[in-house]
């Protein structure tokens, strides 16, 4: 329900909090290309209203008491007037139910605004932005508020250390998924996956984890320092491939000892 908050006081590491309420918003319980479906059949112009949103929370058998929907509100954006159908739809597929092909197939198609079949550059960068906001923000934030006094402070370090590397994480997403292409199609899209470094992409918490433990690894090739004081800079293209194969190694190190608990949701099957 929505007064749940999170007072493990003899928990010490934030992480371990944030994912404990990720699961308790029972996000799994969806199918993600169910929540994708009716958020697109309920906008206008890419914007859900007040009144679009309240049918979309009917639609999917969400009551306004539970922790979920408390969740959602703070997607609201004052700016527009409602909440942005892209970024919704993006939060449902990561922590929704679905095989890992059919969650890919569903975040392109959302991004792919013009129905074109493929996606630009700039679209997967807004892409690779949306999703380290989700995991390294929303998320995390809400963790904070659902959590007692003396637990906040903690969670909101971890939060701006998180924030700190989250355009450096987007440039490197944007740089793996795209390489050297400025368009990419589904089907290459999809196949790009295939990369190790990609592998926590769609599972928030194990992002979080990764994203941390990289930017060590960044830390250590001085040649990268530019990259972490600049989103802007061209990164060149002999240190991309040196970063990238640190990062492989890295990943594939982390995956044999991932802990226990993490629940890869995007590897769940498709009904």
């Amino acid at each position: 329900m929505g007064c749940c908050e999170l007072s493990r006081g003899n928990e010490k590491d934030p992480e371990d909090i944030i994912f404990n309420l990720e699961l308790n918003l029972n996000f799994f319980k969806f199918q993600s290309r169910d929540i994708d479906r009716i958020t697109h059949r309920f906008c206008t112009n890419f914007i859900i209203s007040k009144v679009q949103f309240s049918t979309i929370c009917k639609e999917l058998k969400l009551e306004s008491d539970t922790l979920t929907y408390e969740f959602l509100q703070i997607f609201y954006d004052p700016s527009c007037c409602g909440y942005k159908v892209i970024l919704l739809s993006t939060l449902g597929i990561l922590l929704g139910s679905g095989s890992q092909n059919n969650k890919l197939s569903l975040l392109f198609k959302n991004y792919d605004i013009d129905a074109s079949n493929t996606l630009e550059r700039e679209e997967i960068r807004k892409m690779c932005e949306d999703v380290t906001s989700i995991s390294f923000q929303y998320i995390v934030s809400f963790a904070s508020k659902k959590s007692s006094e003396d637990i906040q402070s903690m969670i909101n370090d971890y939060k701006v250390q998180l924030m700190s590397i989250k355009n450096t994480m987007a440039h490197y997403f944007t740089n793996i998924i795209m390489q050297e292409k400025q368009q990419i199609s589904l089907e290459e899209f999809i196949n790009v996956f295939n990369k190790p470094e990609l592998g926590t992409f769609l599972n928030p918490h194990n992002l979080r984890i990764s994203s941390k433990d990289m930017l060590k690894v960044v830390f250590r090739a001085a040649e990268a320092v530019n990259i972490m004081m600049s989103e802007d800079i061209v990164v060149d293209k002999k240190l991309e491939r040196k970063l990238s194969i640190r990062m492989t190694k890295h990943v594939r190190k982390t995956n044999k000892t991932k802990r226990p608990n993490s629940v890869p949701v995007m590897a769940s099957v498709v009904k």
